[in-house]
Formats: C-alpha cells, structure tokens, sequence
C-alpha cells in the first residue's frame, strides 16, 4: 500500500512540473507578446515627438527651411536612442536568458505567430526577414519609420509658408492641423494598443476596436471628434465650423489636393470639412494598421496596409481651378524595385563601402543611395536576393541585427536606397562590404559621384556599445564587370 502510494505521489509531482513548465513558457510567450506590442507605441511617441518638434522649428525659422529632420543631429540623436530603447525592451521580453535578440537562446518565432517577413507599410520596403526578436524589432522600426514619414509628410510636407506676424490666424490654423493630426494619431493608437493588450491578457477575446473591450471604438470616435472640433475652431473662422462659411482657404493652408487612400479614407480636397475628414480618416486607418503589425499572432495583418499608395499632389494655391480627378490605389502587394531595364546576365558595378574613423566602429546606422534610373537590385526590401548581393568584407558578423533593407527613401515606388543596420563587436574599419548592383540597359558606367554613403548622426559608437563616434565617414569605391 505505501508503495503505490509512493508511486502516486511521484505521478503527480511529474504531472504538477509539466503543468508548471508549460505555465511558465505560456507566461514568457505573453510578456514577450505584450513587449512588442507596448514597445513600438513608445518608439512611435519619440519619432514623432522628435520629428515634430523638428518640423515646427523650421516653421518657427529657428532651423533652415532644407532641414532634413531625420539627418538633423538633435533629432537623430533622439531616433537613435528611441530606437535603442525599443531593442532593449524587446530583448529583455523576448530574447531569453541573457536577455538579448539575436543570439541563441531567443523565444523561438514561429510558437509565437511571427511571420517569416515583414508584412510592410504604405510600399516602403520594411520586408525584412524574421527568424527572431532581432527581426521583429528591426521590422516595427522599419513600419515606424515609414509610419512616421507618412504621417508627417501630410501634415506638414506642403504648408504654405506663413509669416507669423501679419498672418496670425493661418498659422494658428496650419498649427491646429499639424497638432490635432498628430495627437488623434497616438490616441488611436494607444486606445488599440490598451484593447489589443487586454485580449492578449485573456480579458476578452474580441477583435479591436470593435467589439473589442466595449470601450475602444468609442473612444476612436471621441478622439476624431475632438481633433475636428478643434482644428475647425481654429480654421472655421467666426463660428469655428468647417461648414464653408468664412473660415480659411485650403489653397491658402497647403495640403495635398487627393486624400490619401489608406484604410478606406481617399477623394479630392476642395472644402476645410474635406481637409479635416482626410486627416481624421488616416490618422486613425495609419494607427490601427501599424498596431495589427504588433500582434500577428492574434490577427492577420491587412494586405492593405503593405501595399504602396499614389503619390498625392499639393494643392494649388489659391484652389481656382478644377479639382484633380480621384486616384486609384495601387494594387496590393510588394512593389518593385525596377527603376530602369535590365537584361539578364546583366553587367555589373561593384560598390565597395569603407568607414574612415579615429576609433573602430562596434555599430552603425548607414545609408547608400544609388541612381535608380542606373543601377539596380533585384528587389525592394529586404529579401534573400538582395542579402545575396551584399557581401560582408568583415568578420562575417555585420549583418547578425538585420540584413540590408532596400528601400524606396523618396516615396515614388522605385528602390534608391540601401539600409544597412551594422554590428561589429570587436569594432571594423576600412573596406567593410561590397554590393553588386546590375547595369540597367544602354546606361553610361556609374562613378563613385553618383553614390551618397553616410552614417546616420547618433548611431555610430565604438565597439564597447557606449561611446558614441562623431568623426566617422563612409565612402565609396566603383568597379564594373561584364
């Protein structure tokens, strides 16, 4: 008798331990979910803070007007950090026992409901591949990015300029917009962030934001209401109401003349109602899309939002003619990167990229543009195929955060621009790595003079991760073949 009871007891402490080991997976699978879901809304509130406050200095002429704010040093220096901050923290959820992503013991991918790639946002090229957290973190960088790009583009990328003593009330009324469109942004965010978080935690299991937690699609509705109520107050003129009587001009605000065709919004702009019913719709539709990449494994990500958008164009000014006809979007999916024709096997330039600097580089932040309409790769983003034309001069460890990323840096659907995220523990210097580009057909060679190479401000430190280096260049050396 005391024998099977013995052995009972052993059944049941087994059973008890499987019980508990399964518990704890579970719970390291949920806070490693709910970390990339609260991260990347962190790193959406410094780039946009960061960017904005960049945006509204040059307005203020407290910066030149040509003030690229992403390669401004204080608003880089933010990025970068922001950008440090989001790797940390998923790390610190996701990246196992010594609390880091991109090594060994990593919370595996695929339990977790990662995709293989990056789903992409609006065509910008964030299609990375996604063998872990080092991957997911560089994908919601990536749509960040892009996020933040479009986001600020239609808000601020074709204001009028104003003088901000005889023309007080339009810059009250660009202010507004600019203000209004931003804050709806984040509050749409973090009203689907807070439902998401809730279904993850096993407090509903609806879909966001409707039914959600009963609470968030109100709260959408009441963030769009306020950014209208108050951008029409300060646009409306004498009754604060975007109903055409009084108030100002759109051709006198600047703002594109086609709405966006993002998440259902669209149509031509002619009428403040309209201006302000664009920058409700996308806020909210850019929101809501960059949340569904954070949690794929409880919703399919919109194929929608990866695919590339027309280009809208600026409102003329004064609006006196007719208005442009309505866009069509483009069609869903991955563009690509053909800016000219190639002909297979083609010919082709070997670019060879060297850092210069005092002290070795440990990481770096690097970007090669490229003449499009002469040379090109086989894809936009960051696929196999492109990885396989980049080659590692170094150790073979420059690539371990993330692939290169061929991307379209100007929005107009053709790729022009490599990023290159770098690590080199022991730090690198000198000729670093090298990108075979095909000749497009019928082209004159290119020289090193129509590449830019530069390390983007902030990201560039020393091998100990702390030291940040200021006098580190890159450039770039030519040879062709065939």
């Amino acid at each position: 008798m005391r024998a099977n009871q013995i052995g009972t007891i052993g059944v049941v402490c087994v059973m008890l331990f499987d019980t508990a080991t399964a518990l704890s997976a579970t719970n390291v699978a949920l806070t490693c979910e709910r970390a990339l879901l609260a991260a990347p809304q962190k790193l959406a509130q410094s780039t946009l803070g960061a960017l904005s406050a960049c945006e509204n200095a040059k307005r203020a002429a407290k910066l030149p007007a040509e003030t690229q704010c992403t390669a401004d040093a204080k608003s880089a220096a933010a990025l970068a950090k922001a950008r440090t901050q989001l790797d940390g923290a998923v790390g610190q959820k996701c990246g196992g026992g010594d609390r880091q992503c991109g090594t060994a013991d990593d919370l595996p991918a695929e339990p977790l409901g990662w995709p293989t790639a990056c789903p992409d946002f609006e065509g910008a090229g964030c299609t990375n591949a996604i063998d872990d957290c080092a991957g997911a973190a560089t994908c919601e960088s990536c749509i960040n990015d892009a996020a933040s790009d479009r986001i600020l583009t239609l808000l601020y990328g074709h204001l009028a300029p104003t003088d901000s003593k005889t023309q007080k009330g339009l810059r009250r009324c660009q202010t507004a917009i600019t203000k209004e469109g931003l804050k709806l942004f984040e509050a749409s965010r973090r009203a689907l962030v807070r439902c998401w978080d809730g279904h993850l935690r096993g407090k509903h299991s609806n879909a966001c934001p409707s039914p959600g937690d009963g609470k968030t699609e109100a709260a959408l509705t009441a963030a769009a209401a306020a950014a209208r109520s108050h951008v029409c107050k300060a646009c409306g003129g004498a009754d604060g109401a975007c109903n055409g009587v009084g108030g100002t001009a759109v051709g006198d605000i600047g703002f594109v003349s086609t709405c966006p065709s993002v998440g259902g919004c669209g149509g031509t702009i002619t009428t403040l109602d309209e201006l302000v019913s664009c920058i409700t719709c996308t806020s909210t539709a850019r929101a809501a899309c960059a949340v569904a990449s954070t949690v794929r494994e409880v919703v399919a990500y919109p194929a929608a939002c990866g695919a590339a958008l027309p280009t809208p164009n600026a409102s003329a000014t004064p609006l006196s003619v007719s208005p442009p006809p309505t866009m069509t979007p483009s069609p869903a999916g991955t563009p690509t990167s053909t800016g000219c024709s190639v002909t297979a096997p083609a010919a082709q330039t070997r670019v060879t990229i060297t850092i210069d600097s005092s002290v070795a580089v440990g990481a770096a932040s690097l970007l090669l543009d490229y003449p499009n309409t002469r040379v090109d790769l086989p894809s936009i983003g960051g696929g196999t195929d492109v990885r396989a034309r980049v080659t590692d001069l170094t150790s073979g460890s420059l690539f371990d955060k993330g692939g290169p990323n061929n991307q379209d840096s100007d929005n107009d659907g053709v790729a022009d621009r490599v990023r290159f995220t770098l690590v080199a523990p022991s730090g690198v210097i000198g000729a670093i790595l090298r990108v075979d580009f095909d000749d497009c057909n019928n082209i004159n060679a290119t020289t090193p003079s129509d590449y830019t190479c530069s390390l983007v401000p902030g990201t560039v430190v020393a091998a100990d991760g702390v030291t940040s280096i200021a006098d580190a260049i890159c450039r770039v050396a030519v040879a062709h073949s065939g």
